[in-house]
């Protein structure tokens, strides 16, 4: 068995180090009986039948050593050539890497073949190779024994066993892999169903799939998925693209003058600035050069060449020096039309090449790891959003194209699937009462469909609002307009309930410039507070344009220099004013002033009753292709019976890091300042909600987490021990909801919010529920699934779900219940916003950050601001 687990790691799944759940998980308990029970349908089928006994594993090894999908070919030849000869006919299963599962047992322990890859080959690309031999060698590492997953999904094993659940992944893997679809982790994009995105671009649409035990059976998991990859095309294509500013998140660059190009524009050089931008966008992508037809070689992209390829010369062959442009003159009878551009820089530091950008494409299939502009983002979102009943039916499609039925190869390994969706009980929980100002004309108020409105209602408590000033960045907003605003303001606040003292602030004006920024900030503040000096309350900022660097900037001097609120207003809201627009407005400005915009009463199952402090943390990873950026843990506390006010803590942290290393420190902190808040009060009892962990990482965080929490306890005082119940909330699943009954869907054509799973989807073992707790506006909802690791306290299933439902309602940015109960919600938010707060010359990508294991350049807010709910 150590073997086996020894051999096992070497699997594609990149969370194979970390799958194993501790035993220290909550076992299940009986399920939940509030609501009214209704049946669901969902995007899972069930497996109908998978094989028994030994499932034989065999390491591969293939040298030279090449891309996954070319070690596919690789395989296929093997098979083409030997399968019937050596292999007898046995049919196997290849994860792309260094793994083979076969059936049966192959009659040698080991085997080396050489292959030969090249014109013989499938497919268009493959013919244009030049023969390649390969070295090829098998040998066997372990039987696995598939029983042990029966024995699992029955109850009867305490630990997952991943072995027999990867054969099988590898398995239904397979069919899809060996076809023109790309695949990418669980999911298979088709280069024929693309949508195109602005700039260089398309979104791909394809199909993702995952097995998952459930009780007494297994499940596949079927969902539609879409991913962006780089547009095919010539480099001069993306060059005019990246100058245009539509190759990046950058939405304003002023281009150099052009000249006309050939179907495009593009410039006769390129200055530092524009080589230096373009290097970026191209850097690390595989080219493939187009000037010899019978030989289109690819090329990984080192860099861009500072000389022009006019101007880089190197000695040829006959000991004669010559351009680069020469080379391609004399060598392929080419002139070429931009001898003023720089090359492509491939090969070696010891041997480079260079390759002119006239000659270069983009290769297929090259995902898009770069952050999405806004505009991308929201066609994005235009392309993947479906009604419920239509991404069924699409997810319907993906079994066939995916090959899931009908397949000889799942026939060798006995596996056959359902292609019926499986059907579900659930039940509708009832919403809570939202309770207001006793001075509201309207103080208590019944949620439709997960949503109220503010209609009548004063804020249950209203904070005061005595100096503040509006700072005007837009030259396109008139005077006029800002006074307008900010009457419509004034009288929104008076009428829910926010005290406001100077009913005309002054208004300032500058330019959005980001080296002027604090310079205008600090003069607000200043103006905003008056004759009496000091720093005002609050500045309301009116921006130019949803500019999310100008943004950012603002956030990081309010936050850690100034240690005032802010509000950011876009320009286009203030010209046009409606009341709903103010009235959300003020929500963010009472709950960052101190306020309570509403509250639940002693709805709260297990927190009106003993005294309770309930806690959410997030860690924020950077983001595609920003490798060298810290991780950003944030934990956020509540600080009264109501769960309405809280304080937070943000840390900086090694990059990708999930586990939070600063939380005993973090939670000892917030301890204190809950005993300080509620009269020398302790809590009894301590609910985490943890955002952002993955299934395979349980384990890990689990163990260091809660230990530094027991160690946070004996560090405030010896025998003080609250009892903890820590749940893991996961919103990145593929698993939806759909109705079955008109009756039980809201006017999107979704579950209603309240719909709560505990049974038949979810773990054999562990204690787990999916918890539908918003109404969808448009597309399919995605339920939030938690996990509840640790309950010391012993929270009854009804009690749990109903704590977690309604603390979906106490959400202070808006009237509507939220995807995730909101602890989790604000320590997703407190991790967002401290993504601005480092210092650096592109707040957006943060890319240069000090040596510092720990801080790098993060500065972290002004402490004051950590007792605020800032963030909101």
């Amino acid at each position: 068995m150590e073997a086996v687990q020894t051999d096992i790691k070497r699997l594609t799944l990149k969370e194979r180090e970390e799958l194993e759940i501790s035993v220290a998980s909550a076992q299940k308990c009986q399920p939940g009986r509030q609501g009214n029970p209704i049946t669901i349908k969902t995007n899972f089928v069930e497996v109908k039948k998978m094989p028994s006994g030994m499932v034989y594993h065999y390491d591969i090894d293939i040298s030279p050593t090449v891309p996954p999908r070319l070690n596919r070919d690789i395989f296929s030849a093997l098979e083409l050539k030997h399968g019937h000869a050596e292999f007898e006919g046995v049919r196997m299963v290849f994860d792309g890497r260094a793994n083979v599962f076969a059936a049966k047992k192959l009659s040698k322990n080991a085997y080396t073949f050489d292959v030969t890859l090249g014109e013989e080959g499938a497919g268009s690309e493959r013919k244009q190779r030049q023969p390649r031999v390969f070295t090829v060698k098998m040998r066997k590492v372990a039987a696995i024994s598939m029983d042990l997953l029966r024995s699992f999904l029955d109850g009867q094993l305490s630990y997952t066993p991943y072995e027999a659940l990867q054969v099988l992944e590898v398995v239904i893997r397979h069919a899809p892999s060996v076809t023109n679809l790309v695949n990418i982790g669980r999911s298979f994009y088709s280069p024929t169903n693309t949508c195109q995105l602005s700039g260089p671009v398309d979104a791909w649409l394809g199909y993702y799939q995952a097995l998952k035990p459930t009780p007494g059976r297994l499940l596949l998991n079927i969902d539609t998925s879409a991913t962006c990859f780089y547009r095919p095309g010539s480099l001069l294509e993306l060059l005019s693209s990246v100058l245009s500013g539509q190759g990046g998140p950058q939405p304003h660059h002023r281009a150099a003058p052009l000249s006309q190009g050939v179907g495009i524009r593009i410039p006769p050089s390129l200055s530092e600035g524009e080589r230096s931008k373009f290097e970026k966008a191209l850097k690390g992508l595989r080219v493939q050069t187009n000037h010899n037809p019978k030989l289109r070689r690819k090329y990984r992209v080192l860099g861009i060449s500072k000389e022009s390829a006019d101007r880089i010369r190197f000695e040829g062959s006959d000991g004669r020096t010559l351009s680069v442009a020469d080379y391609f003159s004399s060598q392929y009878s080419l002139r070429l039309r931009h001898p003023g551009l720089p090359c492509v820089k491939s090969g070696s530091n010891e041997r480079q090449l260079y390759l002119p950008l006239e000659v270069c494409e983009i290769a297929p299939a090259q995902r898009y790891m770069k952050k999405l502009s806004e505009e991308q983002t929201a066609d994005m979102i235009k392309i993947t959003c479906q009604k419920p009943h239509l991404r069924l039916e699409k997810c319907a499609a993906g079994i066939k194209e995916m090959r899931l039925t009908q397949n000889p190869i799942l026939d060798d390994f006995s596996f056959a699937i359902s292609t019926d969706f499986v059907k579900a009980d659930a039940r509708q929980l009832a919403p809570p009462k939202i309770f207001y100002a006793k001075s509201s004309r309207v103080s208590e108020v019944h949620p439709e469909e997960g949503a109220w409105n503010l209609r009548d209602k004063k804020m249950y408590v209203g904070a005061k609002l005595k100096s503040w000033a509006v700072l005007v960045l837009s030259s396109r907003i008139q005077k006029g307009e800002v006074e307008g605003f900010i009457c419509e303001i004034v009288s929104t606040a008076c009428d829910m309930g926010l005290e406001v003292t100077n009913r005309n602030p002054p208004i300032m004006s500058g330019h959005p410039d980001l080296p002027g920024i604090e310079r205008l900030l600090r003069q607000a503040y200043s103006a905003g507070a008056g004759d009496k000096g000091g720093t005002a309350d609050l500045v309301i900022v009116i921006l130019p344009t949803k500019d999310t660097m100008l943004y950012g900037e603002i956030k990081r001097i309010t936050d850690c220099i100034i240690g005032r609120p802010s509000q950011c207003i876009v320009g286009k809201n203030v010209a046009r004013p409606n009341k709903q627009y103010c009235a959300n407005v003020i929500l963010k400005i009472n709950a960052k002033l101190g306020g309570i915009n509403s509250t639940l009463g002693n709805q709260l199952p297990y927190v009106s009753d003993v005294p309770t402090i309930v806690f959410g943390a997030d860690v924020t990873h950077p983001g595609p292709g920003s490798s060298s950026m810290r991780s950003v843990a944030s934990v956020v506390a509540s600080l009264d019976i109501a769960l309405s006010r809280y304080v937070s803590h943000a840390r900086v942290q090694s990059g990708r890091q999930e586990v939070i290393s600063d939380l005993q420190e973090i939670v000892k902190s917030h301890l204190i300042t809950f005993y300080k808040s509620n009269r020398s009060v302790k809590p009894q009892r301590l609910l985490f909600y943890r955002d952002g962990v993955g299934e395979g990482q349980f384990s890990h965080v689990l163990n260091v987490e809660v230990t530094a929490i027991k160690k946070a306890y004996a560090e405030l005082e010896a025998n003080y021990s609250p009892k903890l119940t820590y749940i893991v909330v996961q919103k990145r699943h593929h698993v939806r909801f759909f109705p079955i009954d008109r009756s039980n869907a809201d006017r999107s054509g979704n579950c209603m919010p309240g719909t709560v799973v505990d049974t038949k989807i979810t773990h054999p073992i562990y204690r787990d529920f999916y918890l539908l707790s918003h109404s969808g506006i448009q597309g399919t909802s995605r339920p939030a699934h938690y996990h509840v690791l640790i309950d010391e306290n012993n929270m009854s299933s009804d009690d749990l779900q109903a704590l977690s439902y309604r603390l979906c309602y106490t959400y202070a940015r808006c009237t509507r219940s939220v995807s995730i109960s909101s602890p989790a919600y604000y320590a997703h938010l407190v991790a967002f916003r401290s993504r601005f707060h480092f210092k650096s010359d592109d707040t957006l990508s943060i890319s240069s950050v000090s040596s510092d294991p720990l801080q790098g350049m993060f500065t972290g807010v002004v402490p004051e601001m950590e007792h605020t709910m800032y963030f909101c």
